[in-house]
């Protein structure tokens, strides 16, 4: 739904941000075991969203990037029914702390993904 929601506006406006790119070099700074809330906080900036899990005081921090642009084709009139679409890129961090306080664990994903639109499908024999 996200993802729709974010090619609906890139095909209206040509371009949509959510978030701040995320520094691959700052995230490897962090340190399981060693690393405190505060110290991500101070290498990241505030989380995008957090959740505390349960009872047991696990906090986790989630950090989210995505931008979408749409190609040229997709504003020329007709061509850009079949041959328009866009670019997107994502960036996705979570930080998981343990009742320390501390790091327990990070996972960081991405993605480049070409969005394409129409196009004539295939024959189906």
């Amino acid at each position: 739904m996200k993802r729709f929601a974010i090619v609906a506006i890139v095909m209206f406006t040509g371009c949509a941000t959510v978030g701040r790119p995320i520094d691959p070099a700052a995230v490897s700074r962090i340190q399981k075991g060693k690393s405190t809330q505060s110290d991500v906080i101070s290498l990241l900036g505030a989380p995008t969203s957090s959740s505390t899990m349960g009872n047991n005081g696990q906090i986790t921090f989630v950090y989210q990037f995505a931008h979408a642009s749409a190609n040229a084709a997709t504003f020329v009139p007709v061509v850009g029914l079949f041959a328009g679409g866009a670019t997107a890129q994502s960036q996705m961090v979570i930080v998981s702390f343990g009742a320390d306080g501390l790091v327990q664990n990070v996972m960081q994903t991405g993605s480049n993904t070409d969005i394409r639109n129409g196009g004539v499908p295939a024959a189906i024999p």
